[in-house]
């Protein structure tokens, strides 16, 4: 779950970056029987309170095994680099952050899901503008 979120996250970069229609991406790519549509929702990343942990114990794992698992290393790197992307963007869209507090909420948990802590990989960094911590 983690590569296919990653990857679709690094697909949405791009595509916005040329300005493809995501969505029409996530259909062709999700088409494929292979796929499938799920978790082909890009986003901020992965989070929750165990699945960061388990994706990093899964790469210690092969550490320890010496295996150079540079797949899940750039998972892991895309999954950090999706925040810093959207702060910039809501940096961008409200021109500062300074002196005001804003919401984010993630709607990716299951349904009836109890688990409501850590909803950004933890910990999460500091929502920063201009070097201030806001």
């Amino acid at each position: 779950m983690a590569i296919k979120v990653s990857f679709i996250n690094a697909i949405a970069n791009i595509a916005e970056s040329v300005g493809a229609d995501i969505e029409q991406i996530c259909a062709g790519i999700g088409s494929d029987s292979r796929i499938g549509p799920k978790f082909l929702n890009p986003g901020i990343g992965y989070g929750g309170s165990c699945f960061p942990k388990e994706v990093q114990a899964f790469y210690a794992v092969a550490k320890q095994h010496n295996y150079e698992f540079g797949l899940l290393t750039e998972v892991m790197r895309i999954n950090g680099e999706q925040r810093l992307r959207f702060l910039k963007k809501i940096k961008s869209a409200l021109w500062t952050l300074r002196g005001n507090r804003l919401g984010v909420q993630a709607d990716h948990y299951p349904p009836n899901c109890r688990e409501m802590t850590y909803r950004w990989p933890h910990p999460a960094p500091p929502l920063c503008c201009a070097g201030r911590a806001v």
